[in-house]
């Protein structure tokens, strides 16, 4: 019985190195494909480096630091995002409810919420846009 469940756990732990190796392998194909074939041909990936990348074809600013900016821009929306979010099915289930005075509150309340947070965010940002970058890079 002891054997059996050595070889399994055997088993497992092959598993889940080959696992990791095809993780590793793919992420150098991809790797690959992006610096030798996507980038110098003006192909352009998709999330925060796709933006990068076509903002740097517009504007002659590093991906890097676009990287970075758009970055911040994710971390620091996070709060907004997530309060509208959570605030979707609270307006659902009203609007369900046939509550449209509820409904509109939970606009108002969620827009001006977001308004007054990304207004402050961006006035701490203007005033220390140092801070936000050593997040991602210590030499800002």
């Amino acid at each position: 019985m002891d054997s059996i469940k050595a070889q399994m756990k055997n088993n497992d732990v092959f598993r889940r190195v080959v696992q990791y190796f095809v993780i590793v392998i793919g992420s150098a194909i991809y790797a690959v494909g992006f610096q030798f074939f996507m980038y110098p041909n003006s192909i352009v990936a998709g999330g925060a480096v796709g933006v990068a990348m076509i903002i740097n074809r517009l504007i002659p600013v590093p991906v890097g630091v676009m990287t970075i900016i758009n970055s911040v821009r994710e971390v620091v929306f996070m709060p907004a995002r997530g309060l509208n979010n959570g605030a979707q099915p609270v307006m659902g289930f009203n609007y369900g409810a046939k509550k449209y005075s509820r409904v509109l509150q939970a606009i108002r309340f969620t827009s001006g919420i977001t308004i007054v947070y990304s207004a402050a965010v961006w006035a701490v940002m203007m005033v220390f846009p140092g801070l936000f970058f050593r997040v991602f890079n210590a030499d800002a």
